[in-house]
């Protein structure tokens, strides 16, 4: 009887052991979805902070629409105005000349509204350049972020490709033919590159990339081949992009599209609208392929400082039956053009048989380089659209 009284305390023990074990492992796992940078607490903060944004950027841009003159034209005094007096808690920095900042007191959230009426998160000028970390999960997302240690704990994780350094001639993400498998991007948090020359290159399946205004450009210099043969995006908007200290856009958004290669590019809209180019100098083979692009606005191009135009917009004859050229009908440039510095532009327009001038003029396989990128006129024919910056 005593032996079985010992026996049983004994158990009763490693069964009280065994409890609290399990109690701390449930207490950890409790604390770890609690806390860091994937808690449930941290995306609460996230999602207030984005809900945040969002109104406040959407009653800036009420103050906007309600500050056009009749010519169409942003006057700056007068939403300043209205910024001041329909919105509550802000102050302006008083600018005579766009762009206005607007800053939340209680946020601390500042803004900039440029000339077009684009309400933009203010960016501080001490920013750093962030690492950028990649990782592939189920359903061929690849996630990319400036947080070593974040997992998205919603999904699966596939492969982790750890800290993506600057690669020439490649994509990031060539390891075991990865790159292939890629649908869709995600952008989780901010990133600010160094370069982004190859950044998205030969992923042709990827059919959309989400928050990518969450890629910081202002510390900028490269955007070679950054979309290149990106082929199942149908639709990119860059206005959130500012680059201004970017000197190199060769062959950007160029797509491959030849007799080996029979699945023409998808891209049909391209929005560059706050393209600032006064700094780039390389822009060969830029707009290359982009076959299903029916037009193209560089109005806020400024291409005083490029010296090479080849191939910039070049639609490669690809050897297929019944192929005639790209669509790309109408490019709109403004008084910022300038091909004055252009010292390289040997078919810059090849192939491009749809393009109209203002004027009328059509494509002509004898003017294939600078000499027809300008305005059309009737005394200076040309390929080009004006239209104001």
């Amino acid at each position: 009887m005593e032996k079985y009284i010992k026996q049983k305390k004994g158990i009763t023990l490693i069964a009280l052991v065994i409890t609290i074990i399990v109690l701390l492992i449930l207490a950890g796992i409790s604390i770890s979805m609690l806390t860091g940078d994937n808690s449930i607490l941290q995306k609460a903060t996230d999602a207030k902070t984005n809900t945040d944004n969002a109104n406040e950027k959407e009653q800036i841009q009420l103050a906007v629409l309600g500050s056009y003159n009749e010519s169409t034209e942003l006057e700056i005094e007068t939403l300043n105005s209205n910024i001041k007096n329909n919105i509550s808690g802000v102050t302006t920095d008083e600018a005579t000349e766009f762009p206005l900042t607007v800053t939340y007191t209680a946020t601390g959230n500042s803004y900039t509204v440029d000339e077009n009426g684009i309400v933009k998160n203010n960016i501080p000028n001490n920013i750093e350049i962030t690492p950028i970390y990649a990782k592939l999960y189920d359903n061929n997302v690849l996630i990319l972020s400036a947080i070593n240690n974040y997992i998205d704990a919603e999904r699966t994780l596939t492969y982790d490709f750890g800290k993506i350094e600057n690669k020439s001639e490649t994509n990031y993400y060539s390891q075991n033919n990865y790159s292939k498998n890629i649908t869709k991007i995600i952008i989780h948090d901010e990133i600010v590159p160094e370069t982004a020359a190859y950044m998205f290159a030969n992923l042709y399946n990827v059919a959309e990339i989400e928050n990518i205004s969450n890629i910081n450009t202002e510390k900028t210099s490269s955007m070679e081949s950054m979309f290149y043969n990106c082929k199942n995006l149908t639709n990119l908007n860059l206005n959130s992009f500012n680059t201004s200290n970017v000197t190199n856009m060769n062959s950007m958004f160029c797509m491959s599209f030849s007799e080996y290669d029979e699945i023409p590019p998808k891209l049909t809209s391209l929005n560059l609208d706050n393209f600032d180019t006064k700094n780039v100098t390389n822009m060969e083979y830029m707009f290359s392929s982009c076959v299903n692009l029916t037009s193209l606005d560089l109005s806020s191009f400024s291409t005083e400082h490029v010296t090479n135009m080849s191939n910039m917009f070049y639609m490669g004859d690809n050897g297929l039956p019944d192929y005639d050229g790209s669509k790309l009908s109408t490019i709109f440039v403004s008084e910022l053009w300038s091909t004055n510095n252009v010292t390289s532009s040997s078919r810059m327009f090849q192939n491009l048989y749809n393009i109209v001038g203002q004027n009328g003029t059509k494509y002509n396989s004898n003017n294939r380089d600078k000499t027809y990128a300008r305005l059309d006129t009737i005394t200076s024919p040309g390929y080009f659209t004006f239209k104001n910056n």
